[in-house]
């Protein structure tokens, strides 16, 4: 490529790593030993500072390789569950500029929902070939109180639960009820399957519905409030 800039410098590596775990995976093991994990936490963090289209890819890529390393290796997810924490992911990704000012214009929504696109495909664990690489077109802007996701995949079961906590956290700071409705009723198409209500319920969905959402149950009018209680009553029978 004719004058590569930084940015596509970090595009290669991530992508070169992501496919050397694909073709060996003994590597991964050794990613977690060389500090791997954190070394894609601080590509998150300094994502932030690039153009939007750019860090959209960046983050993409990046999300595409916490997968890979992920993927089929039960020592790195125990490692990255108990010594980096999806709490880590979760504040990484609040850094962001499109979670910078609360969700209002119609390219804020836009960004954000292809940024958790990325991450409902980490969560199930999609094959490489179904992983966006690029920051594409993932949405549908509707009239409606929500905002009509094109994810293809409910009936996939959930392979890492924690990730839809962190949506649900990153909705909440987007401020936006349009967004929140969107998740809601995604999360609740992955409850149809016996298999994802129980990880679910196991990683406290319940909870994280109550303390992140409050005003929400009590405001009968609130545009979400539907969707919020639904899922919450879904989830609290099992």
């Amino acid at each position: 490529q004719e004058n590569p800039t930084k940015t596509d410098f970090k595009l290669d590596v991530l992508d070169c790593l992501s496919e050397l775990f694909l073709c060996f995976p003994l590597s991964q093991q050794r990613f977690q030993a060389a500090d791997g994990f954190l070394f894609i936490s601080n590509l998150l963090v300094s994502a932030e500072d690039q153009e939007k289209e750019e860090y959209l890819t960046v983050v993409g890529r990046v999300l595409r390789l916490l997968q890979s390393a992920l993927h089929a290796n039960p020592a790195n997810i125990y490692y990255f569950e108990h010594q980096i924490e999806y709490s880590s992911l979760t504040r990484s990704l609040e850094l962001l500029p499109c979670f910078a000012t609360p969700v209002q214009s119609p390219e804020q929504e836009e960004t954000v929902l292809k940024l958790f696109k990325f991450l409902m495909t980490l969560a199930l664990d999609l094959e490489q070939d179904l992983l966006p690489r690029e920051a594409k077109d993932t949405v549908v802007i509707t009239q409606h109180d929500y905002l009509a996701l094109d994810m293809e995949y409910y009936d996939r079961s959930v392979v890492y639960p924690h990730v839809i906590t962190t949506i649900l956290i990153l909705a909440h700071v987007s401020q936006s009820s349009r967004i929140l409705g969107s998740i809601c009723e995604w999360v609740m198409q992955m409850t149809l399957q016996q298999h994802n209500l129980q990880l679910l319920s196991e990683v406290k969905l319940v909870s994280s519905l109550l303390h992140l959402y409050p005003h929400v149950f009590t405001d009968t009018a609130h545009p979400a409030h539907v969707r919020v209680v639904s899922l919450f009553e879904v989830l609290a029978r099992h």
